[in-house]
């Protein structure tokens, strides 16, 4: 059966629309990360997709972590 992963995306972007810095957010388990570089977001995506059965689907973690 088909899961949703729900991320929340902020990207502050000069004139030229290049990325300033962002920031991401996973919603069920809270897990956070900074970048300066969308590869680095792209990462934490895979990442959490790769572990989101380790989540639970209920939300109940509320541990938010900061990645470097």
């Amino acid at each position: 059966m088909p899961q949703y992963a729900t991320f929340i995306v902020r990207i502050l972007l000069e004139d030229d629309n290049s990325v300033v810095e962002g920031q991401i957010t996973h919603v069920s388990s809270q897990k956070t990360v900074y970048f300066r570089d969308l590869s680095k977001a792209m990462d934490f995506i895979e990442h959490n997709l790769d572990s989101n059965s380790e989540v639970p689907s209920d939300g109940t973690s509320n541990n938010p972590t900061v990645l470097p």
